[in-house]
């Protein structure tokens, strides 16, 4: 450098450095929203399929699903219904990206956002998956909500469900009480 300035070749390097620095704080801000958007979808996902359990678990507390004089216990890929008292039937349906849980004359929406497939598959007690309820003879273990193949939730169902569970996995049975 000499005392009149700098060269031409010292001010393409000063420039083509400032241009790194800005690429990489660019594509830096890009990342940190990138990742923050899919965060807060994961966050619905979660909520979503949150809501569905808990609402899906108060339509089945009390039901006696092994009871065939309350009614049948029948369902698809779309549709579960199920007795839950005398003479009242309760039904799941997944419509349009949300799951309705009817019970009685109300109905729960839950938004299920983030799957792509939502369905409804039914597993026996051997731990088969079944596409559609009644299986040949089998008794119903569980309901699962699926996107496609994967599981997205799944809630155990007990012959005779009872109003308050807290289901423990070592016991079998319902917080201790040693019930099925």
């Amino acid at each position: 450098m000499n005392d009149a300035g700098y060269t031409l070749v010292e001010m393409l390097v000063a420039l083509v450095l400032v241009g790194l620095v800005m690429t990489g704080a660019a594509t830096g801000a890009r990342v940190v929203t990138q990742t923050e958007a899919r965060i807060t979808n994961g966050r619905a996902v979660l909520a979503g399929l949150r809501g569905f359990e808990r609402e899906a678990l108060a339509g089945l507390a009390g039901a006696d699903l092994a009871d065939p004089r309350l009614g049948p216990v029948s369902g698809d890929g779309g549709r579960f219904a199920f007795p839950c008292g005398v003479r009242e039937q309760c039904v799941w349906t997944l419509v349009r990206g949300e799951a309705r849980l009817r019970k009685g004359g109300a109905e729960r929406v839950v938004a299920l956002r983030g799957l792509a497939a939502p369905g409804l598959r039914y597993i026996d007690g051997a731990g088969a998956s079944h596409a559609a309820w009644p299986a040949d003879g089998g008794v119903l273990a569980a309901v699962a909500l699926v996107d496609g193949e994967r599981s997205a939730a799944i809630l155990q169902v007990h012959s005779a469900q009872p109003a308050s569970c807290n289901f423990d996995m070592a016991t079998g049975g319902c917080g201790g009480t040693g019930r099925p």
